[in-house]
């Protein structure tokens, strides 16, 4: 299974620790090159710097082979717009968003994206669609 996730927040690190040890393709794209120092000595995926809105970006991302796409980072409407992008353009079968504000679940609702509003649970959540 081939996972691409937005954002290398501490969450993102740890799930993209745990993906990538069960022996899934993981790799996580972020802007900032000093986020990826969250990720442990373990990880064995692959990062990507860049904004995750930008089309060569997904492409160096390997989008187009993506099974799944987590939209973690810590903006709701970059996690919104990212999602829409990779659902409708590149077809990713599955897609898990994390908001901080509920009233904005609306837009991800209408396009059929799981939505998670507490980091605690998205773990577990992830572990269920992806292992």
């Amino acid at each position: 299974m081939y996972v691409v996730i937005a954002g290398c927040s501490s969450s993102a690190s740890i799930i993209g620790r745990e993906l990538s040890i069960n022996n899934l393709d993981v790799v996580i794209i972020d802007k900032n090159k000093e986020a990826f120092k969250k990720l442990s000595i373990d990880f064995t995926g692959k990062t990507v710097v860049g904004d995750v809105l930008e089309q060569e970006v997904l492409h160096e991302a390997g989008i187009e082979n993506a099974d799944i796409f987590l939209a973690l980072t810590g903006d709701d409407n970059i996690n919104i717009v990212s999602s829409q992008i990779v659902k409708k353009m590149f077809n990713v079968p599955k897609i898990v968003v994390v908001l901080n504000n509920f009233q904005k679940s609306k837009l991800c609702q209408e396009e059929g994206i799981n939505i998670v509003f507490k980091s605690n649970i998205l773990a577990d959540f992830v572990k269920k669609i992806c292992l």
